[in-house]
Parts: C-alpha cells; structure tokens; sequence
C-alpha cells in the first residue's frame, strides 16, 4: 500500500505530510514541481537581493525529503510555462501550479501500488476523480475553513471594511472555482484539517468524515532570543497577509483607539489595503521576508496579535510561540486548544471593543510577559511537526485499514 501526494509549491505542513508517508514506508511519490537542493536554497537565501520572487524559490528545499521518491517538473515543463511562471501574477502562478498537480498526478494514479491520493484543496479534482475510477481512496487536506464559510464571512466584513480594500483586490480566501472546491471535497474519502475552527466549517455544510490533526513548528530554528530585550518600548507584532482577511483595519482602528504609551506595532506581510491607507506614527510595515529576518524580528518583539478572521492553523502564530511571545489572537485562527490562559489571550472575532481591552491588558500586565513567555516556549515543544506526522500517519493508516 502506497500514498501518491502533490502539492503545487511545497510549504511546511505538505512538506511534513510526504516526510510522515515516507517514514511510514508507504510514500509512492511526492509531486511538486521544484524541490532545490539545500545548498542552493541556502545560497538564494544569503544574496543581497530584496526580491520576493527568489526568497519563495529559496523556501522550496526540505533536507528531511532526501532519497524520497519524487514526481517533480520536467525540463518541458519549464520551457511550456517557465517565463509565465516568473512573469505572472500571483492568482496565475497558482493556477499554473494546481494545473500541474492535477496533471501530473492524474498521470501516476494507477500507477502500481498506489492506494490512496493525498492532496490539497484547489488542486485535487483531476487526480480524484482518475482515483474513484481505479478504485483509489482520496485524501483531502483542507489547510483553511471551508468556502462556504468564508463566502457568508466575507460579505459581513467587505460591508464593513470596503474603504479599507484596493479596488483591485478580490476577497476570496481561495484560489479555485466555488464549483471545483465542492466537487473535491465531496470525492475526499477522508478530510484531514488542522483544527477544530476548520472542522466546525467543513461539518456545518457536509457530512464528511473529518480528522484534526495540528500542525507543527520547527522548535530548533523557532526559538527564544538569549539576551533582554535591545529595547525599552513594549513591541506587538503582527505577521501574516496585512489584509481584512486577517484582520488588520481592526487591529489598526483598536491600536489608535487603545492609545498605548511607550508601545510600537510591527506589521509584518503582503500589503493588501488601500495604499492610500496612513499608518499611526508607533505603526511600522515591513514587507514579506526571509525566515531568517522574521525570525528576528520575533526575538525583538514581545507579544504577537493576530486578530484574524478566518483560517486554519497559523503557522506564524506557532512560530511566535516557539520564539517565547505570549499570543493576542481569535479562535479563527486555530489556535483554540494551543492558546491557553497561561499563554495569551483569545478572543471574539472582529470585536473592537474586546481587542481594544486586550492590548491594554499587555501593557498594564508587562511584569507578567517573561512568565508567559516560558508557557508559550513550552505550548510550541507539544506542537511538534514530529507529533503532526505522528497524527497524519495514523489518520491514513486507518483509513487504508478501513478500506481492506
């Protein structure tokens, strides 16, 4: 028995999904397009060039997956979409990517020993389908809530927050057709999520059986600063799309509205408000970047908010964590059974006046950050990638018992 899995760039958690089939012996072939050696990701990584183009190739590396059978992009498949990959938009260079996936795996389906296909939403529909032909079992990884959700979710907010968004901007969460999104989920013979916010979404709308299983966090690389603090101002920080999605116009109007004295608030993503939109004087932007320079932008913060209205776990939030921030953030964001009173707090999603009270508390209670930075260090070592690859390996091991 054997797992056929693809994924359109490669991320941590479809990194660790192939690492835990192939640890288990039953990996058949990890589909993506470009893998890099780890020296050349750690070469792209250190040159001195601000383009975000290279430093998403650099995050295409994952030393774990060496010696694991691999399905990537052939020299024609570069020369047929290469320049288009490189010179498109981000909404095009996901459909090339899903496209892909979809095609190259369809193409190994009934290769032989293939029992099961694992892929992720927006590209699983073809390969599933060419599945339930040959009598495969579908796997389906749902990494955010379901559409569905979403779609009633974001009505409310674009009401709300329309001033807020460039007029050439879309709120879908998503990248594929409404129509293809439900086709591929109802073929899935099992729907992995990695939270109960994303499993609530998917049983509000369908019978399906559902298995959580968190992801995890790198807690060698995510780790605490050694020294105090280089600063005396209290730092929040935000890491994430700098979007109504994630819930920056909240975070902004509760930041001026909470007034806080000697405290700062570092923005850190993919701008996607209105440009004409002026940040607060003690607000700072910084654009996507490296891990290695979000890793230290944590280590010189103090507490990390993420107010977010829709999502399915945060691995930023699980870095933070790692790194010794308490968390200021919502239940969309996954973090409900993470996020206990000892490690931040949590609260209702786009509430003002609650947001508002909660950077307040962190500046009133500052003597008590370094108590809940040791509990939120201690969160993240029980939320380990070791521990998702554990949980994931046991979801299909029983689905494929299920099927005998």
């Amino acid at each position: 028995m054997s797992v056929l899995i693809g994924h359109p760039t490669g991320n941590p958690n479809s990194f660790n999904a192939a690492l835990a089939h192939f640890e288990a012996g039953r990996l058949a072939a990890f589909c993506i397009p470009l893998l890099l050696p780890t020296w050349v990701a750690e070469s792209i990584e250190a040159l001195p060039i601000p383009i975000e183009h290279f430093k998403r190739i650099a995050r295409r590396s994952f030393p774990p997956l060496t010696g694991a059978p691999l399905a990537q992009a052939t020299i024609s498949d570069w020369m047929q979409t290469g320049w288009r990959l490189i010179s498109s938009r981000d909404n095009e260079q996901a459909w090339l990517g899903n496209h892909w996936v979809m095609h190259r795996m369809s193409s190994l389906v009934n290769a032989q020993g293939v029992t099961a296909v694992h892929c992720y939403e927006d590209c699983a529909l073809e390969q599933f389908h060419c599945a339930k032909r040959h009598n495969k079992l579908c796997i389906y990884d749902l990494p955010i809530g379901y559409w569905a959700e979403w779609a009633n979710k974001s009505k409310l907010l674009i009401h709300k927050y329309g001033d807020w968004l460039p007029s050439t901007l879309s709120m879908d969460a998503h990248g594929a057709s409404l129509a293809q999104k439900t086709a591929e989920i109802k073929l899935a013979d099992l729907v992995l999520v990695p939270s109960e916010f994303v499993a609530n979404t998917v049983q509000n709308y369908l019978d399906k059986q559902v298995t959580t299983v968190p992801y995890g966090v790198d807690t060698i690389f995510w780790s605490p600063r050694g020294q105090p603090s280089p600063h005396t101002r209290l730092r929040f920080i935000f890491v994430g799309q700098v979007s109504v999605r994630k819930g920056t116009p909240l975070l902004i109007k509760a930041w001026e509205l909470a007034n806080l004295e000697n405290c700062e608030l570092h923005l850190v993503g993919k701008w996607q408000l209105s440009r004409a939109l002026r940040l607060p004087d003690n607000v700072v932007w910084h654009a996507p970047c490296s891990k290695f320079a979000l890793r230290s932008l944590l280590r010189s913060s103090d507490v990390f908010v993420l107010p977010t209205n829709f999502e399915g776990l945060s691995l930023s939030l699980l870095e933070a964590l790692a790194c010794g921030l308490p968390v200021l953030t919502t239940a969309a964001s996954g973090g409900a059974g993470i996020v206990s009173a000892e490690v931040g707090l949590i609260i209702p999603e786009d509430d003002l006046a609650a947001l508002v009270d909660s950077l307040r508390w962190f500046e009133y209670n500052n003597e008590r950050i370094r108590t809940m930075s040791a509990a939120a260090r201690k969160a993240a070592e029980l939320t380990t990638w070791e521990s998702y690859r554990a949980g994931l390996s046991r979801a299909t091991s029983r689905l494929l018992r299920q099927a005998r």
